[in-house]
């Protein structure tokens, strides 16, 4: 059965990367002597990525659950979609950086995001690319064991409870030249892999919300018990990044079941978020672009309403050189490297018995 195509999730993709470029746009703005209410607005865009994962982990559900596939067709089909994209733009940051080391070859082999110095250094934001490809690892069997919103609930708190070991065992002195990276620790998988979780209870939740009531309180309940231990004890658990997603989570289950909001589903959006993929990859190479040919910062930045009118003008320009580039890469590396990867799974792996479905 074919999935039908969820279009306000397509929208909110595009509210995501819209979030990303405006945090990414401080690159070319001075915001530090913006009102502290809106210098946190602004770099908050940094949550975009954990709408992009929850989003992920929904529609990944949502299309096995409508149009099965093997484990070597699932995974075919994932990696066309993801690396030819990024190949192409782990290329360009190289050669920008003129870097064709071990980082270089650790990105190519998606490794990257187990390596505190290559994580983010060659990509820009390339973290969030590993942490994605490595949860594609584990779908079939999370596909095949989590099959209702307890069971989601249930491997949301043991996503949890691996955070918490992960946080021990990374600030043991074996460890403390890992942990003194902070970055490393909050773009690791461990520290991530809760959103993921988010994402599938959502999916449950929209698909099934006349679970059981005692299983339902049960699976809070634990959670609930795991958040007051968390703030008695100030153990950085449940972090700015749950707590957004959580709220993503919410919204989205807002919109899963009211078709009031139609509204979001404008054609800039839809638009935005079918080229949300390149316009993550390019955003950084925009910004690069924009600044050796210097078409920003217009105004004198003496006065804090020019400083605010320089972030809107840098931000729209930014927008319009990542779309146009994103749209590019869109037409020229993403959709044929998709139709390559349909290709090769129709033609060696159609006909795989039924029984390797996941």
């Amino acid at each position: 059965m074919k999935e039908k195509r969820l279009k306000y999730l397509d929208a909110m993709r595009g509210l995501a990367v819209l979030m990303v470029l405006m945090v990414h746009s401080t690159e070319l703005s001075d915001i530090s002597n913006f009102k502290p209410m809106i210098k946190h607005f602004i770099e908050s865009g940094v949550f975009g990525v954990q709408l992009f994962f929850i989003i992920s982990a929904y529609t990944l559900f949502y299309t096995l659950q409508h149009n099965r596939k093997t484990n070597i067709n699932f995974y075919l089909r994932r990696f066309f979609r993801i690396a030819p994209a990024y190949y192409a733009a782990v290329v360009c940051y190289s050669f920008y950086h003129q870097y064709w080391g071990f980082g270089t070859v650790t990105n190519f082999l998606f490794l990257h995001g187990f390596s505190p110095k290559y994580i983010n250094s060659i990509v820009p934001g390339g973290w969030s690319i590993g942490i994605e490809i490595f949860f594609y690892l584990f779908v079939p069997f999370l596909f095949k064991y989590i099959t209702n919103l307890p069971k989601a609930i249930y491997f949301l708190f043991i996503t949890i409870i691996i955070k918490i070991l992960a946080y021990y065992v990374i600030n043991l002195p074996l460890f403390s030249a890992v942990a003194a990276d902070g970055s490393f620790m909050y773009f690791w998988f461990p520290n991530q892999l809760p959103v993921f979780a988010i994402g599938l209870v959502l999916y449950f939740y929209l698909k099934e919300t006349h679970s059981d009531n005692k299983k339902l309180i049960s699976a809070f309940l634990t959670i609930a018990a795991l958040v007051i231990f968390s703030i008695m004890t100030a153990l950085p658990i449940f972090e700015n990044n749950l707590i957004i997603a959580a709220g993503f989570a919410i919204f989205l289950a807002f919109l899963g079941q009211n078709k009031t909001y139609i509204w979001l589903e404008n054609r800039l959006l839809l638009f935005i978020g079918k080229i949300s993929y390149s316009a993550y990859l390019w955003q950084y190479a925009m910004i690069y672009l924009i600044k050796r040919i210097g078409i920003y910062n217009f105004f004198s930045i003496d006065t804090s309403g020019y400083a605010y009118l320089n972030f809107v003008i840098n931000y729209l320009i930014l927008f319009a050189f990542t779309t146009f580039t994103a749209y590019l890469s869109f037409l020229i590396v993403e959709k044929p490297g998709q139709k390559i990867g349909v290709k090769i799974v129709e033609r060696y792996f159609s006909q795989l018995p039924k029984t390797a479905n996941i």
